[in-house]
């Protein structure tokens, strides 16, 4: 009995290790995200382009792109689960098929979101980049775009408090479950908002006031990786002893 009991703590102990986190802010409007530890994704194709970034009074950014310009912004969190939410107001935005002038990804790599299961927005509707779903939404106004990756599954939400989407009340706009493209070696965690194209004139003009986070289950660390299926495998061997007859 004693091994019994040590073995339920110890995985009671390592499922603990996944508990959520509070919620915190990646990106609080002040200067660039860059100036807050995102990583800067930024060029032009051979018929060049500009980006253009204004600080706007209130804490916000204004980001606009334009011919073969791409500019993007990314943040590898660490985590496996997670809930993020980005407030934005859209001015101009075009894409095309794995293209968009203005896309909110999490399961890329840092370098490249995902170009199927990210998102594309504009000022008028949003929708998964390989174009097999979309959702209007109220034009030219601020909404609040969220993403949860959770359970195999990604649900994007629109104007969805994080409490309604944590306790599953709201409804997503778009959904789609095993959405990692893993031949690409796509994984999830890494946020990515921004222009991720240098196709001609697919560009974007937009405001980005915050984005928040909420994480749900870390990546595990290599060490706690090992004793989360070490005290998986406890538990079953201490199941089978138990049920074991005499």
């Amino acid at each position: 009995m004693r091994r019994a009991s040590f073995a339920v703590t110890t995985g009671f102990l390592l499922l603990a290790i996944q508990a959520h986190a509070a919620e915190v802010t990646l990106y609080d409007g002040n200067g660039t995200p860059a100036d807050e530890g995102w990583t800067r994704i930024s060029g032009a194709g051979h018929r060049g382009g500009s980006v253009t970034e204004t600080q706007i009074p209130g804490h916000s950014l204004e980001i606009e792109t334009d011919r073969m310009r791409y500019h993007s912004y990314a943040l590898d969190t660490g985590y496996a689960e997670f809930l993020v939410g980005a407030r934005m107001r859209i001015t101009d935005a075009q894409y095309n098929y794995a293209d968009a002038g203005l896309m909110f990804s999490v399961l890329g790599k840092s370098g490249e979101p995902d170009r199927f299961s990210g998102v594309y927005l504009t000022p008028d509707h949003v929708g998964f980049m390989d174009l097999k779903d979309m959702a209007p939404i109220a034009a030219e106004q601020y909404h609040d775009f969220a993403i949860l990756y959770r359970d195999h599954a990604l649900s994007f939400y629109v104007d969805d408090s994080f409490q309604s989407i944590m306790d599953g009340t709201a409804v997503p706009e778009l959904y789609r479950t095993d959405p990692i493209p893993s031949r690409w070696g796509n994984t999830s965690g890494v946020v990515q908002i921004g222009d991720q194209t240098n196709d001609f004139n697919v560009n974007s003009r937009y405001i980005l006031e915050n984005v928040r986070f909420l994480g749900i289950t870390p990546v595990p660390e290599p060490e706690t990786s090992i004793m989360f299926g070490a005290g998986l495998a406890f538990l079953a061997w201490a199941a089978r002893r138990r049920n074991l007859p005499p």
